[in-house]
């Protein structure tokens, strides 16, 4: 599918989302908008937990650590990378070495990669405020400028909050970018922090006897202070010079650090009347 205005139109297999269509869809995560594509599938980790997203692309693993932050592998935030910082997302299908190198975890399904925005020409200065469902409020602030004699330097920040009765939700990113005749050089630096809590997780159920009546659909049966909290720290350095009309030499280091706190149960149904086991850790 090839980039157009409104977001993306069937073509060959590459993917690219823009943040146009990211907008007007008021996608959380990632995962919200590879939901577009047909051959993508999103769903929470058993072996990395609960917290932790997996995709699938054509029924072929592609780990959450091997989504790529601006072509550079294990940056992006383990919990979901939010959007809302984002020019464009790109999947690509298949084998995908050639392009990127090795992932990290050997995914085969194709690659994800994640691409900041960038200060335009023109300012930018834009204010969003949403409401979700039980009384979840949030603001989205996107601001970006352009300075110098030929607008070399450049200054992106986008900052979001919510809070509410459903997870918490903070994240801010800001990148900054040189554009001269042949040197070019950016800087992306993001923090992102998700709690939850009463986290419901998936149940077990346990052989023997019938299934009872499932419970309501807004019912919680974890414990009222269980608690999820997952805060990422991550930023990016990258430099290319033009040695030629065609021929260009880049640079590109970065580093993530990611912190987990949990306290949450393990739920296993025992018998037909709906009682349920729990194991806390």
């Amino acid at each position: 599918m090839i980039a157009s205005a409104s977001g993306a139109r069937p073509g060959a297999d590459r993917n690219r989302y823009t943040s146009k269509l990211i907008a007007d869809q008021q996608a959380r995560t990632i995962a919200d908008v590879l939901n577009n594509d047909a051959s993508a599938r999103v769903g929470w980790s058993l072996a990395a937990g609960s917290g932790y997203l997996e995709f699938s692309m054509r029924r072929f693993l592609v780990n959450s650590s091997d989504l790529t932050f601006n072509g550079l592998a294990g940056v992006t935030p383990i919990a979901g990378f939010p959007p809302e910082s984002l020019e464009r997302i790109e999947a690509l299908k298949g084998p995908s070495a050639m392009l990127n190198g090795a992932s990290l975890h050997g995914s085969l399904g194709g690659a994800i990669n994640a691409v900041p925005k960038r200060a335009l020409d023109t300012p930018v200065t834009q204010l969003t405020a949403t409401y979700d469902s039980r009384s979840q409020l949030g603001t989205h602030i996107d601001f970006g400028r352009r300075f110098g004699d030929a607008k070399e330097f450049g200054m992106r920040f986008n900052g979001v909050y919510r809070n509410g009765g459903t997870p918490l939700d903070r994240q801010c990113a800001l990148a900054l970018d040189y554009r001269g005749e042949r040197f070019r050089m950016s800087v992306d630096l993001g923090y992102h922090d998700q709690t939850r809590d009463q986290p419901l997780n998936k149940m077990s159920v346990r052989p023997g006897f019938s299934i009872p009546a499932p419970p309501a659909p807004g019912s919680n049966f974890q414990q009222p202070w269980g608690y999820m909290g997952i805060t990422d720290r991550y930023g990016i350095v990258r430099a290319e010079y033009g040695l030629a009309p065609s021929w260009t030499v880049f640079a590109a280091i970065g580093r993530r650090t990611s912190q987990s706190e949990t306290l949450d149960s393990i739920s296993s149904l025992i018998n037909a009347r709906g009682d349920i086991a729990q194991t806390f850790a």
